[in-house]
């Protein structure tokens, strides 16, 4: 049997789901937040202006790539 084109059905795409919530991710995972930043402002942490440079650009791409 074949099918005419009124027949067939028209390409739905699949509804998206909903992206969560942070808070709702932080709930599922069970993470806590970082806490002060102070820690992570410490001088001495990096070397250089550069290497802070360097740290952002990685950190930003690895963020990406997870997005992709």
């Amino acid at each position: 049997m074949t099918m005419d084109s009124k027949d067939r059905k028209p390409d739905v795409p699949e509804p998206r789901r909903r992206r969560r919530s942070l808070d709702e991710q932080v709930r599922i995972l069970g993470t806590s937040p970082v806490g002060s930043g102070e820690f992570y402002a410490r001088d001495g942490i990096f070397g250089s202006a550069e290497e802070v440079d360097e740290f952002l650009d990685f950190l930003y791409e690895s963020r990406r790539a997870d997005l992709a």
